[in-house]
């Protein structure tokens, strides 16, 4: 008689085999999605800072204006939330229902609501101008100096 298939051993062999090479791959995988994540948050901070120079030149000599309709009038500090800056499109959002919101990569939480501070300096020497945009908020926000740039 001609059986065809595997036997029990065979399939037990199969089996320890694919066991033994997840095992081998799962740490490289966790550990390429966790440093993906970060990459993801590190790009977000850059998007945020060089969003925040735009927002502050665009109020400074264009033309965003305050919920009355006037003219928003922009001193050397700005504060303003994430949210604003993704409403008035200097960072790219998510589209969450009928809501644009801007999420953290590493805990895919909503941002929107976190403040920051864009401090704007002039070396007197050179003429150089500085953005520094620093995050104010706790909880989930990204706090401290975010970066700076010219």
């Amino acid at each position: 008689m001609n059986r065809k298939g595997f036997t029990l051993v065979e399939l037990l062999g199969a089996i320890v085999i694919l066991a033994i090479i997840v095992a081998i791959i799962t740490p490289s995988v966790m550990r390429i999605l966790k440093n993906s994540d970060e990459a993801n948050y590190n790009m977000m901070i850059d998007n945020i800072i060089t969003g925040s120079k735009m927002y502050y030149e665009e109020c400074k000599y264009g033309d965003i204006k305050n919920s009355d309709g006037s003219k928003k009038i922009c001193s050397s500090s700005v504060d303003l939330t994430l949210g604003d800056l993704v409403k008035l499109g200097f960072v790219t959002g998510t589209n969450e229902g009928n809501k644009l919101i801007i999420k953290d990569p590493k805990t895919d939480k909503d941002i929107s609501n976190c403040n920051i501070t864009i401090n704007v300096s002039t070396d007197t020497n050179t003429g150089k101008v500085t953005y520094e945009v620093i995050g104010t908020s706790g909880g989930n926000c990204p706090n401290g100096n975010l970066g700076s740039t010219n």
